[in-house]
């Protein structure tokens, strides 16, 4: 039997040891249990290696994918997938590591995902009750992370780095309710005019221990870089310690957010965030003179109960 006729069968498969060339996905529209043996699944067209369709019930492990990743296909009239679990996976290459794209799927994790040198890493539009557990994205050229319209969902002890932000963010979250977002790092990625993490249209999200260290800020222009841009959004950031940003990173303007780099921009007017035990450090020359710590309420119509928000030991920490 094929691969694919077996996945057709469901049941459990155990895909071969070494290089498997694919010239179309292997779908799943049953429930089925797929585990590696040392395979490496490659995408002979670019092609994802696996489109996982209207099922449920279904695992995808251990595998190195080359050229393409994981596919949630829109949902239809069919089922939204459901109690799907993607574990240990190394997704390099490819156009998405995952990408659920409208599939309304809901009781599904993915843990231990790295992605490398892809073009976009985890991408979900839509569905609820998702859990990322300990992904990785490194040196993406696209969105690292990018969350629209997700419900009741969370991201844990997870990262990205290397990424390079042009004019738009490396890791963005709209739309969202329910998000929780912890124990999670980004480092060493470049923000050209825009933010690293951009946040915008969010209930109920919240922020805990999330680590900054070794990102640059390079505005283009008027058009300023930060850290993190939260935009009317609503819910608690704790634990948040944003830093250790290079002597280098460059400030090229005083006396507005244009031109700067901040450490944390809060805009809208629909704000109801509570700020407790964070470390926002200031930006070259405390850039935003008339906000402390470099978190800024552009808009001035931010309603922001802020505790315990301690300086960092100085600008260009590490």
């Amino acid at each position: 039997m094929t691969i694919q006729e077996q996945i057709n069968a469901g049941g459990e498969v155990l895909l071969p040891l070494g290089e498997v060339h694919l010239s179309a996905p292997l779908y799943i529209n049953n429930p089925v249990h797929i585990r590696g043996n040392n395979t490496i699944l490659v995408s002979d067209l670019g092609n994802p290696v696996i489109d996982i369709g209207p099922t449920s019930y279904t695992s995808v492990s251990r595998i190195k994918c080359i050229n393409g990743g994981i596919y949630f296909r829109p949902r239809n009239n069919n089922s939204a997938p459901s109690f799907i679990n993607i574990s240990d996976l190394f997704v390099d290459s490819a156009q998405y590591a995952i990408n659920d794209d409208w599939s309304a799927s809901w009781m599904t994790t993915i843990e231990r995902v790295w992605a490398s040198v892809c073009s976009n890493g985890f991408i979900k539009n839509g569905g609820t009750t998702t859990t990322y557990n300990n992904c990785h994205a490194s040196n993406i050229s696209g969105r690292a992370w990018n969350l629209y319209g997700v419900y009741d969902s969370k991201i844990i002890s997870s990262a990205f780095d290397g990424c390079v932000a042009n004019s738009q963010p490396a890791a963005q979250f709209v739309s969202c309710r329910g998000l929780s977002i912890s124990s999670f790092d980004f480092e060493s990625n470049i923000s050209k005019g825009g933010a690293l993490i951009y946040i915008s249209n969010c209930d109920a999200l919240n922020l805990s221990s999330i680590y900054s260290v070794k990102n640059f800020l390079s505005p283009i222009g008027n058009n300023a870089s930060y850290l993190v841009h939260i935009n009317n959004s609503k819910g608690s950031l704790s634990g948040v310690s944003l830093g250790g940003i290079p002597r280098d990173t460059p400030d090229i303007a005083d006396g507005s957010p244009l031109g700067h780099t901040v450490t944390l921009i809060i805009t809208g007017s629909n704000i109801s965030l509570l700020v407790s035990g964070c470390t926002i450090a200031p930006c070259r020359k405390n850039i935003i003179e008339q906000t402390a710590f470099g978190l800024v309420d552009q808009s001035g119509k931010a309603v922001i109960l802020a505790s315990s928000i301690y300086p960092d030991f100085g600008p260009g920490q590490n």
